[in-house]
């Protein structure tokens, strides 16, 4: 912006009333274009706590779906462990009540024995005792015991595995409730996020808004600035004719892509046109000329004969020399120890000024320009 201010400046007293009009605008502007980078300011960085707001939200998002799932697993778990206990319960009854007639018929049977032994009333009972010693009824009993020893030992494997079966699906029930707990507690977390994300977005939307009509102003305004350049060229090519020295606007024409350097370095660090601030992304300055790399107090030199005819002292641009090249301007800004004065006839590489540290870079450059009436011109395309 401050580029743009060179040429504005340096043609500041052609016209009292052009120029009080011109720095009207040009305030207006510079104040415009502030609250442009401020707003710029406070949409990147609401852009950045957006992003940020919608990682958060993305990770609770993940993180509400992957313990959904997992309560969804558990649930599976506790269904099958219920499934399980009710099967195994099924054959715990089965295994007591087999165990219960086995000794219903053993006891059945060992009193029939002894009271057949005992009493001996029936011949049917004698005829058992001679023909069943002894060691057959021992080992008919032990058969029994047999039996009842096996279905106690699988009654006692089926109640401890119903217990741990319990155990198991109590601990997956308590997981299950701390889970959707859990998941209760993000997705509160989480509909807050939408919420502010809303929020941002509505914030987003204004601020955009408001650097589009920003931006529009300042468009407006330059338009403005270079028609009132413009009509002080005209009253500056009326009031002040030609001079022998002076060359035609043909004259001048034909050195482009052969006009003598204003410094010997050639060496452009800024170049024409519309660039992205370098400390302010997605705000865009107008350079309407070029800036050249100087050493120390580097002699400038005019690139083409002409009249001098403004010499000015810009706040944050050192001083300013504009020549007149009958419709042609050159302008040199960010000079000192300016060694030529309004009204004066200068020779190509004359030396006009010494060169000046930028403000902006803390290095040493000069600001170049060239206007053809109201149309700047790319300095790159004209120097050889």
């Amino acid at each position: 912006m401050l580029r743009f201010l060179v040429f504005i400046c340096v043609l500041c007293n052609v016209t009292s009333g052009l120029s009080q009009s011109k720095q009207s605008l040009v305030s207006k502007r510079t104040k415009t274009k502030k609250e442009l980078i401020r707003s710029k300011s406070k949409l990147n960085q609401l852009k950045k706590e957006k992003t940020e707001e919608t990682h958060v939200f993305n990770q609770l998002t993940s993180s509400i779906r992957k313990d959904k799932a997992f309560v969804v697993g558990l649930n599976q778990k506790v269904d099958s462990l219920v499934k399980s206990s009710q099967n195994k319960m099924q054959t715990f009854h089965h295994v007591s009540n087999e165990l219960q007639k086995n000794n219903l018929q053993k006891r059945k049977y060992v009193a029939f024995l002894h009271k057949s032994y005992l009493n001996k009333k029936t011949n049917h009972s004698i005829q058992i005792f001679k023909r069943v010693d002894k060691k057959y009824i021992s080992s008919i009993i032990g058969y029994f015991n047999r039996i009842q020893h096996i279905l106690n030992q699988l009654k006692d494997e089926l109640l401890f595995t119903l217990c741990r079966m319990k155990n198991e699906e109590n601990v997956f029930s308590q997981m299950v409730f701390r889970k959707k707990i859990e998941i209760n507690y993000l997705d509160s977390i989480r509909m807050e996020k939408i919420s502010v994300l809303k929020n941002l977005h509505k914030k987003e939307r204004r601020l955009s808004r408001s650097i589009s009509v920003q931006q529009q102003q300042i468009d407006k305004l330059n338009k403005r600035i270079e028609r009132i350049i413009y009509l002080q060229m005209r009253k500056s090519k009326k009031s002040k004719k030609s001079t022998k020295s002076t060359k035609s606007n043909s004259a001048f024409a034909k050195v482009k892509g052969n006009l003598s350097w204003p410094v010997e370095s050639k060496k452009i660090v800024v170049a024409y046109g519309k660039k992205e601030h370098p400390d302010h992304p997605g705000i865009y300055t107008n350079n309407n000329g070029i800036d050249i790399a100087c050493s120390k107090q580097e002699p400038i030199k005019a690139v083409f004969d002409g009249e001098v005819v403004g010499v000015f002292t810009i706040p944050g641009m050192q001083q300013a020399i504009m020549i007149k090249h009958n419709d042609f301007f050159t302008t040199y800004s960010n000079i000192a120890n300016v060694c030529v004065k309004k009204g004066q006839q200068v020779k190509r590489m004359d030396t006009i000024a010494k060169s000046a540290i930028h403000s902006e870079s803390g290095t040493y450059r000069l600001h170049f320009e060239i206007w053809y009436g109201k149309n700047k011109q790319n300095p790159s395309n004209w120097l050889k």
